[in-house]
């Protein structure tokens, strides 16, 4: 984690300390739709990077290092799934509620998005190569962790 990231997770939980109303007060207490929405994103926010934040520091560390950027992805994963599972448990909400199941197609699917986005990234970076000084090169130094 980065020194800005760490930053961040303070002012937000210094932001939580200072509050007088509990945060489930005060976005109940919002007149305005969009206000509450604001909040609630915020709030979410907060709470995904204070999960990655621990789990960054916490779970990574039990692995050697070159798993490092391997069980940072995984567990920044599971702390977005977790966070998003907190919040629709506050909504008293399900993934159906919002048409997330699996079904019998799902995986391919996923896997046609995958190809699909790969595409459309290859489209991207053959022209920036095209028609511009971009150009693509390969490093002369091998990977060593």
């Amino acid at each position: 984690m980065s020194a800005w990231e760490f930053a961040l997770v303070l002012v937000s939980l210094s932001f939580c300390v200072h509050i007088n109303k509990p945060m489930h007060v005060m976005i109940s207490e919002a007149n305005s739709p969009k206000l509450t929405s604001i909040l609630k994103s915020i709030l979410f926010w907060m709470l995904f990077l204070i999960f990655l934040f621990l789990s960054g520091t916490q779970i990574t560390a039990l692995f050697p290092a070159l798993w490092h950027k391997f069980t940072y992805g995984i567990s920044g994963t599971l702390s977005a799934f977790l966070a998003t599972w907190i919040f629709l448990k506050s909504e008293k909400k399900t993934f159906a509620d919002y048409e997330l199941v699996w079904q019998r197609d799902t995986l391919f699917k996923f896997l046609k998005g995958i190809v699909l986005g790969t595409a459309i990234f290859c489209v991207i970076v053959v022209i920036l190569v095209s028609f511009t000084e971009l150009h693509v090169e390969r490093n002369p130094n091998p990977w060593d962790p």
